[in-house]
């Protein structure tokens, strides 16, 4: 997995992990998709979760490819509807539309989002 700080900067080194990761597993055809998903959960991470860092794993299963970013928060996301104009608020929308399946794995210090993408 890859370990980064919970800080803005680092959405771009978590692409940069699951495009190589995509490619690492012969997922290619599917690392546009997983890092725009990633860059999505990775950010709300960022700004919605405590604790000095993110962490990212990508699982491949065989005919589904598992993506995880934890974080210190236990709080679980929520979707929300964003406005025409709004720069937020798209994130599981995005992940909702075009994964597999998404959920949320907690524990008393943190939790994993994750979301699963098909062959």
């Amino acid at each position: 997995g890859l370990v980064v700080p919970s800080e803005p900067r680092s959405v771009a080194l978590v692409r940069q992990y699951a495009i190589d990761a995509c490619v690492a597993y012969g997922w290619t055809d599917s690392a546009n998709t997983v890092a725009l998903l990633v860059s999505e959960m990775a950010t709300n991470a960022i700004l919605h979760a405590y604790g000095p860092d993110v962490r990212v794993r990508v699982l491949d299963q065989g005919v589904r490819l598992r993506v995880e970013v934890a974080d210190g928060s236990p709080v679980r996301p929520v979707q929300r509807t964003a406005a025409g104009s709004a720069q937020g608020g798209r994130g599981l929308a995005l992940v909702e539309a075009l994964a597999l399946g998404w959920g949320v794995d907690t524990w008393s210090d943190g939790k994993a989002v994750w979301f699963e993408i098909g062959i």
